[in-house]
């Protein structure tokens, strides 16, 4: 079992910066929906996206390990599915926020 616990360094400033990060990238998705333990979002074909989805969930892999990252793409689209323990679901939604 991994700890709910965030070990990002910097403060609350970093934590703004980082949900701020995720809020911008989220809010290009096409669609979202909840799915069991998270949340899937939904892009156009594109590669800048791809990049930054895989970028945040590398740094955020890093400091919540609770957190659980799948990123798809192919000819249809970009589909990036985040989840967490029930015990991390409050973080989840601060991050991305409700499916």
């Amino acid at each position: 079992m991994v700890e709910i616990a965030c070990s990002l360094t910097g403060g609350e400033p970093a934590l703004r910066r980082r949900v701020g990060q995720w809020r911008a990238v989220a809010g290009g998705a096409t669609a979202r929906c909840a799915v069991s333990g998270g949340v899937a979002l939904t892009y156009r074909p594109d590669q800048a996206a791809a990049v930054e989805l895989a970028r945040l969930a590398a740094a955020e892999v890093a400091c919540c390990p609770f957190f659980v990252f799948t990123l798809t793409v192919d000819a249809t689209g970009v589909r990036f599915t985040a989840t967490a323990p029930p015990e991390g679901q409050e973080l989840l939604a601060a991050v991305l926020g409700e499916g």
